[in-house]
């Protein structure tokens, strides 16, 4: 006999429950697949790729080394880094976290930039 609530009918808490109990076992079952499909694709990854500063003569060697050697090796991407640390510490001090944290990212990766374009494989 199943239990009713006051009146002799089914309590809907206890409905609601049996409705539930099978979606949620079909979401694990989703769950543990999607789990062992990105394993195995994560295992048969091919090998990737850094790109190598290009050759003097070859396609992009001017853009190259104009973006990345003379600006952001340079002075004006070391300034940018510090000036965007700056302003982030600056911003935090006035409690807007957000934009400070996004302001101090943004200055250590104009600093890192010529590391992160190699590491990406960009091509330019």
């Amino acid at each position: 006999m199943p239990r009713s609530g006051r009146y002799g009918q089914k309590s809907s808490k206890i409905q609601t429950l049996n409705q539930e109990v099978v979606p949620m076992q079909s979401n694990k079952r989703q769950m543990y697949l999607m789990i062992a499909v990105s394993m195995m694709m994560t295992l048969v990854a091919s090998q990737a790729m850094a790109l190598t500063a290009p050759v003097a003569g070859s396609f992009g060697y001017e853009a190259y080394t104009f973006l990345i050697t003379d600006v952001l090796k340079g002075p004006f991407g070391a300034i940018a880094g510090i000036l965007a640390i700056i302003t982030g510490v600056v911003v935090m001090i006035q409690q807007k976290m957000v934009p400070a944290v996004l302001a101090i990212l943004g200055g250590i990766l104009v600093i890192n930039a010529d590391k992160i374009t190699t590491s990406i494989g960009m091509i330019i």
